[in-house]
C-alpha cells in the first residue's frame, strides 16, 4: 500500500521551487488524462462538470444499480436523500462518470451538473449553463435553456446538489415533471416532488474501518477504531475528519478515542426529532463536531481561514480567488486544513485545483466561532465590496462571478451588519444586481442597506442615496407607482430640511423630473426639471466647486423630454448644452456622454438630416463598444435601433432589418422580452416590415408589445400612442378599415389629452 502519510510529510518539507514543479507535473498528467477520456465520451457537457470524484469513494454499488436502472425506466426524476456527509455528492458523481463513459447505453447525450445556490433552482440552472453564462437576465438566460430543454428531451439527465428548499418553497422545483429531461438531485429533506428516491444509509463497519485507514497510517487497533466510529455514527464526513486529524496530531487510536470521550463526543446517541429528521439530526451533528476544535489544535491564522471559508460552504474556489478574498499569499495554509480534514480539494476537468468545505463542517465552524464570526469576516466583506464595485470595462464578468458567493456571505453575516462597511457591501451588491436587471434581489439589498443607515448609524446622505436608488430600481422594473413612494421620501427629507448637500437636493428634483417624463406627465416633468436646473445655480453661487454634471445631466432630461413632446429643434438645444459640459469634464465612458451622441442623433433625423444623425449614431456605437468589453448593453442595443430609423429612412430596409434584429438580440440578452426598450424595437420592427409591405409579420410584432405597453406604461402613454399609430396604418394597409378605426379612435383620445399638454411646455 502507497504511505500516504509519508508522502504528504515529505511534500510539506519541499521548498516552493519544487512544491511548484510537482504541482506543475500534477496538472499536466491530469490534463491529458482528461482529455484522452474526453476523445472517448459520446456525451456533451452542457455545464462545467463536478469535481473529480473522491478516490476513496467506496461501498454505494447497490444504490449505483438502483439509479442506473431508473435510467431505463422512462421516468423523470430521481433523489438521493441523506444526512449532511454521508456521500450523496460522491454518489452522483459516480453515476456521472457511468453516464459518462457509455452514454448510448443510457440514452443520455447531454450531462449538465448544477450546484445549487442562492435557494433558488432557477437560478443555480441558469449560473450552471455554459450557453447562457454571459446573459446577465435569469429570465432571458431561463427562455433560451427551456428551448435546450425542449430540443434535447430526455437526452439530458442534469444532476441537481445539495437542493435545501422544498417544492412548495421553489416554483421551478415544483414542476420540475413537467419538463421533458431526466433529473438526479442530492438533498438532506423531503422535497416533495413525485419521483423515485433512495435515502442513504451509513456505510457499513468494514467499509467504515478501510475508510479510516485510507486516510490513517499509523498503528492500526481494530477495537478502539470500531469505538470511535460508534461515536462518530460512521458518518463519511466525520470519520474523514477524525482519521486526518490523528494523522495531523500523531495520535494513537487509543489517544483519539480517550480525547473524544473526554469531550463527550457522540454523534451515534443523537435524537432524530421534527418534521424534517435529516436536517434535524444534521444540526446535532454540527454540534458535537465544533468539538474537534479543541483536539485539532488549529493557530489563530488557520481559525481565521476556516471562518471565512464557511461563509461559502459547498462552493469551489480556487488559490486565485483566496488570494483576492482572504489575503492568502501561499497555499500552504489551504494545504494544511485540507490535510486536517476541514477542506477538500481536487482538480475540476481544466486541472485546475480548488478547494470547498463540506456544508456540515462550515456549520460546526460558525457554531463554534460565533462570537468571533462577524469581525472575522470584515476584511472580506470589505474585498468583495471592492471587486463588486469595479467598473465594468475594467473586468466586465468578475462582478458576477463574485455575485453567488458574496450573496451566500450576505446570508450568513445579515443579522450581523449594523455599521458603513456593511451598508457599502449591500449596495455594491444592489448595483450589480440592477446591471443583471435582477431587480427585485436589488430592492432587497438597498432595503436592507436603507435599515442601516436609517436605524443602525442614522445617516441621512446615506438614506437618501439609498430611497434614490430603490425608487430608480422600482422604476426600471416599471413598477412607477412604487418608484414614487421612494421618489417622494427624498422629497419630503427636502422640505423639512433632513436632506442636506446641494447634489442630494438637485438629483432629487431631476429624478422626479425622469420619473413624470417616464409617466407621460410632461408638465410636471418639465417643473421639476426647471427646478433643478434653478436650484443648481442658486447652490453654484455658494459653492464654485459644485460640479456642472449636475447640470449636464439636468439638460439632458430636458431634452428627452422635449424630443418625446416632438419639439426637436429645442431638444437637441438642450442635448447640446449638456454636451458642451460633458466635453470638458468626463471621459469618453461616461454613460450620458455615450446617450447625448444617440439623442442629437434622433433630433437630426426627425428634422430630415440622416447623414449628421447616421453620424452620431456611429459616433455613439463606436464610444460604447470601446468602453465596454460586453456587448449585450440595453442602451447598445437602442443605439442599432436608432441606427436602423436612418437606414429605414433612407430606403434601406435591408440595413435597417439587420439593426432591428440587432438591437432586438442585445436587449433581450440584457433586460428581457418585457422590457419597454424591447417593446420600441418591436414597434420600430413592425414599422419597417409595414413598410415593404409584410404586414402579418408586423401584426405580429405589433401584437406581441400592445399587452406589456399598456400595463407598463399605460393606456394613455405617447409610445403607447405611437404604438396604436402603427395598428392604424397597418390595418389601413391591409384593408381592415374596422380596425384601423378602432385603433386610430385611441390614438385620438391620446393626442386630445396631450395637445393641451404639450401647447403649456
Amino acid at each position: 500500500m502507497i504511505d500516504i502519510g509519508r508522502i504528504l510529510r515529505d511534500i510539506r518539507n519541499c521548498d516552493d521551487e519544487t512544491l511548484k514543479n510537482i504541482y506543475d507535473y500534477i496538472e499536466y498528467q491530469f490534463i491529458e488524462r482528461n482529455k484522452k477520456e474526453q476523445s472517448f465520451s459520446s456525451v456533451e457537457y452542457v455545464t462545467d462538470p463536478p469535481t473529480n470524484q473522491c478516490r476513496f469513494y467506496r461501498g454505494r454499488n447497490t444504490d449505483e444499480n438502483d439509479i442506473l436502472s431508473w435510467l431505463n425506466s422512462g421516468k423523470n426524476s430521481y433523489i438521493i436523500q441523506g444526512t449532511g456527509g454521508i456521500g450523496k455528492t460522491e454518489l452522483a458523481k459516480a453515476i456521472w462518470e457511468k453516464v459518462r463513459k457509455d452514454g448510448a447505453k443510457y440514452g443520455v447525450s447531454h450531462l449538465a451538473w448544477v450546484p445549487y445556490q442562492n435557494s433558488e433552482l432557477k437560478l443555480s440552472i441558469c449560473r450552471s449553463f455554459l450557453k447562457v453564462k454571459s446573459i446577465k437576465n435569469t429570465d432571458v438566460a431561463w427562455a433560451d435553456i427551456t428551448e435546450f430543454f425542449i430540443k434535447t428531451q430526455q437526452g439530458l439527465l442534469m444532476f441537481i446538489d445539495n437542493i435545501e428548499k422544498t417544492e412548495a418553497q421553489d416554483p421551478i422545483l415544483r414542476s420540475l415533471n413537467q419538463y421533458p429531461f431526466r433529473t438526479i438531485i442530492t438533498t438532506r429533506q423531503k422535497l416533495g416532488i413525485k419521483a423515485e428516491e433512495t435515502e442513504l444509509k451509513v456505510l457499513s463497519d468494514d467499509e467504515c474501518k478501510s475508510l479510516f485507514y485510507e486516510f490513517y497510517t499509523l498503528e492500526k487497533d481494530d477495537e478502539k477504531l470500531s469505538q470511535i466510529l460508534e461515536k462518530a455514527g460512521c458518518l463519511t464526513v466525520a470519520i474523514e475528519l477524525l482519521a486526518k486529524t490523528a494523522m495531523v496530531e500523531e495520535m494513537s487510536l487509543r489517544e483519539l478515542n480517550e480525547a473524544l470521550t473526554d469531550l463527550e463526543f457522540d454523534i451515534s446517541e443523537e435524537a432524530i426529532v421534527g418534521e424534517h429528521d435529516l436536517l434535524t439530526k444534521e444540526d446535532k451533528i454540527a454540534e458535537q463536531l465544533k468539538k474537534l476544535f479543541s483536539i485539532s489544535a488549529c493557530n489563530d491564522q488557520q481559525i481565521r481561514l476556516l471562518v471565512n471559508i464557511s461563509m461559502f460552504p459547498a462552493k469551489e474556489f480556487s488559490f486565485e480567488d483566496a488570494k483576492r478574498w482572504f489575503g492568502e499569499k501561499r497555499r500552504t495554509p489551504l494545504n494544511e486544513l485540507v490535510d486536517r480534514g476541514w477542506l477538500r480539494s481536487q482538480k475540476n476537468s481544466q486541472g485546475k485545483l480548488l478547494y470547498w468545505m463540506h456544508p456540515v463542517l462550515a456549520g460546526s465552524i460558525r457554531l463554534q466561532t460565533e462570537p468571533i464570526l462577524y469581525q472575522s469576516c470584515r476584511q472580506l466583506i470589505y474585498n468583495f465590496t471592492e471587486m463588486l464595485s469595479q467598473e465594468e470595462r475594467e473586468n466586465p464578468f468578475e462582478r458576477f462571478s463574485v455575485i453567488s458567493f458574496a450573496g451566500t456571505l450576505e446570508t450568513y453575516q445579515r443579522k450581523y451588519f449594523c455599521d458603513l462597511d456593511d451598508l457599502e457591501f449591500l449596495k455594491a451588491m444592489g448595483d450589480v444586481y440592477v446591471e443583471m436587471a435582477e431587480y427585485g434581489r436589488a430592492i432587497e439589498v438597498y432595503q436592507d442597506a436603507c435599515c442601516i443607515a436609517r436605524d443602525r448609524i442614522r445617516d441621512e446622505e446615506k438614506e437618501t442615496e439609498l430611497n434614490r436608488l430603490l425608487g430608480s430600481a422600482y422604476k426600471q422594473c416599471g413598477n412607477f407607482e412604487e418608484a414614487m413612494v421612494y421618489y417622494k421620501k427624498v422629497m419630503d427629507g427636502i422640505e423639512n430640511g433632513s436632506v442636506h448637500g446641494a447634489d442630494n437636493v438637485i438629483c432629487a428634483y431631476r429624478d422626479m423630473g425622469h420619473m413624470y417624463k417616464s409617466m407621460g406627465d410632461y408638465v410636471q416633468a418639465l417643473s421639476f426639471y426647471n427646478t433643478a436646473e434653478k436650484r443648481y445655480f442658486e447652490e453654484k453661487e455658494k459653492d464654485s466647486d459644485l460640479s456642472p454634471k449636475y447640470l449636464a445631466v439636468t439638460y439632458y432630461g430636458k431634452g428627452n423630454l422635449y424630443r418625446c413632446a416632438e419639439n426637436y429643434k429645442l431638444s437637441k438645444s438642450f442635448y447640446e448644452k449638456a454636451k458642451d459640459i460633458y466635453e470638458d469634464i468626463v471621459s469618453d465612458t461616461n454613460f450620458e456622454w455615450m446617450l447625448i451622441h444617440d439623442n442629437i442623433g434622433v433630433c437630426y433625423l426627425e428634422q430630415g438630416d440622416c447623414r449628421k444623425a447616421r453620424a452620431f449614431h456611429e459616433e455613439a456605437l463606436k464610444l460604447q463598444k470601446h468602453a465596454y468589453k460586453e456587448t449585450n448593453q440595453p442602451f447598445m442595443g437602442l443605439t442599432y435601433m436608432y441606427r436602423g430609423d436612418v437606414y429605414k429612412k433612407t430606403g434601406e430596409y435591408g440595413l435597417a432589418y439587420d439593426d432591428y434584429k440587432k438591437a432586438a438580440e442585445i436587449i433581450q440578452n440584457s433586460v428581457g422580452d418585457n422590457h419597454p426598450y424591447m417593446i420600441r424595437v418591436k414597434n420600430h420592427t413592425a414599422k419597417c416590415l409595414m413598410e415593404i409591405g409584410q404586414y402579418q409579420e408586423a401584426e405580429a410584432l405589433e401584437m406581441e408589445a400592445l399587452p406589456f405597453e399598456c400595463t407598463q406604461l399605460g393606456k394613455l402613454h405617447p409610445d403607447t400612442a405611437e404604438l396604436y399609430n402603427n395598428l392604424t396604418e397597418l390595418y389601413c394597409a391591409a384593408g381592415d378599415l374596422e380596425k384601423a378605426e378602432f385603433y386610430h379612435q385611441k390614438v385620438k383620445n391620446i393626442q386630445i389629452l396631450y395637445l393641451a399638454v404639450i401647447r403649456r411646455l
